[in-house]
């Protein structure tokens, strides 16, 4: 059994102080909110949500840049899924599925844009 003595503990709570916290968006990235809420808050909803403002938007102009800024968010987000995935520690299949799955929706999202682009 060791005792701390006080410069100890001031050396301690001097490297607490000094480490730095991370934002959510920053653990969102890292994959550390798990593949479930990472693949169903990150991905789905999102997608549903953009979904709805582009089929809605009062012009192709708007439409085009939601569309262009989802795309962008969906690189982050394969980021976030793969970062996820390695973490998740359940059957393999999920991590690739989702992976799969958001891919399939980037190269999706990415060739709709380019379609707004020519109008």
């Amino acid at each position: 059994m060791t005792m701390d003595t006080a410069e100890d503990k001031f050396a301690q709570a001097q490297q607490e102080s000094h480490t730095p916290t991370r934002g959510f968006f920053e653990k969102f990235v890292r994959g550390e909110f798990g593949l479930a809420k990472t693949y169903w808050l990150g991905a789905a909803v999102p997608t549903g949500i953009v979904g709805i403002a582009i089929r809605h938007a009062s012009s192709a102009t708007l439409a085009f840049w939601l569309g262009a800024l989802f795309v962008c968010y969906q690189f982050l987000l394969v980021k976030a899924l793969w970062n996820a995935g390695t973490r998740y520690e359940g059957s393999r299949i999920w991590p690739g599925l989702a992976l799969l799955m958001v891919i399939g929706g980037l190269v999706r999202n990415f060739g709709a844009v380019l379609d707004l682009a020519r109008l």
